[in-house]
């Protein structure tokens, strides 16, 4: 159990240690994935539970690299199934980290934001 803050290399490490995170976006950002906690959670490994959104299927493959839940009954029960199918769960954690460490690593964002920029630039 964690009952302080953590930061940088300490909270990286329990990162590092989990096998189930729930990641829940605040308010402004219910419509949307887009939190950095969900590229964290699965860059280093952990199970990533968070809301199902209207662009989530443009970042990861829903019950595939990550877990989608519509309500917190729903988030619930897979929560349970996954400490139940600790197997399923690590699959999915897998995947999700490939995920990220393939297509979500600030190398990539970095990219895509030049190459915007480069476009923009030389339009004609």
């Amino acid at each position: 159990n964690i009952y302080s803050e953590k930061y940088g290399l300490d909270y990286y490490e329990v990162l590092n240690k989990t096998k189930i995170a729930l990641n829940r976006h605040t308010d402004f950002q219910a419509m949307a994935s887009s939190n950095m906690k969900m590229f964290e959670i699965t860059g280093m490994g952990a199970c990533l539970v968070t809301e199902n959104s209207s662009n989530l299927k443009d970042l990861y493959k829903a019950d595939t690299e990550v877990v989608t839940y519509n309500n917190y009954n729903e988030a619930e029960e897979k929560i349970k199934f996954l400490l139940d199918n600790p197997k399923i769960c690590s699959e999915i954690a897998k995947a999700g980290q490939k995920k990220t460490l393939s297509s979500h690593t600030t190398f990539h964002r970095d990219k895509q934001l030049n190459d915007i920029i480069t476009k923009h630039l030389y339009k004609k």
